[in-house]
């Protein structure tokens, strides 16, 4: 498989500039800012974003059955059900988004989930709204790169993410620290390159 890119620098920048004010925005910063899978998402209801504790319960996952959205309360693996951390970054915009939503409400879509062709219609003009094209699941990796680089510990990283095997986790680590590694290289070379 080819490996997930997590987006550059100006693209996450547009994605916190336009949560707000694009539509589908919104969708774009809770999963930078959570790692959630595009299925944890859609799942997502109001009564699991608990301000209070400054996190989101992930305890139920959407699945696709054809285009029509089938909630499934376990997710994929024990480790699916988890908490994450409702960030300072996100915590404003999901206030506001969240006003006025029922407790059963999902924060998208209202009374129910949104299908895979209305995620995927709604995703495709928000990336021309932005100017920018990347894909989902790219957003997972910039919030697992974010973890990396906040120097969160791997066994918090597979939680936090939700996989199943540790090993995931240290594949994305390690690509990481490698990415790291090459651009430090780059930095002393053009140090070197200027001193001497």
């Amino acid at each position: 498989r080819k490996k997930v890119k997590s987006p550059d620098d100006e693209v996450i920048n547009a994605i916190s500039t336009n949560a707000e004010n694009v539509d589908f925005g919104m969708w774009a910063m809770v999963e930078m800012c959570t790692g959630l899978r595009r299925g944890e998402i859609n799942a997502l209801r109001r009564c699991d974003i608990d301000f209070a504790n400054k996190k989101i319960s992930i305890t139920q996952v959407t699945e696709f059955i054809g285009n029509r959205p089938q909630i499934k309360e376990c997710p994929k693996s024990e480790n699916g059900i988890r908490d994450v951390p409702i960030l300072e970054l996100l915590e404003q915009p999901l206030r506001k988004m969240c006003r006025g939503l029922e407790p059963n409400d999902f924060l998208f879509g209202g009374e129910k989930p949104y299908s895979l062709t209305m995620i995927r219609r709604r995703w495709d003009k928000y990336c021309i709204a932005v100017d920018h094209t990347f894909r989902q699941h790219q957003l997972r990796h910039a919030y697992a790169k974010l973890l990396y680089c906040a120097g969160i510990d791997p066994k918090t990283m597979q939680r936090l993410l939700g996989h199943a095997k540790f090993e995931t986790t240290m594949n994305i680590y390690t690509d990481f620290a490698n990415e790291m590694t090459e651009q430090s290289v780059g930095k002393l070379n053009e140090y070197m390159g200027e001193r001497f």
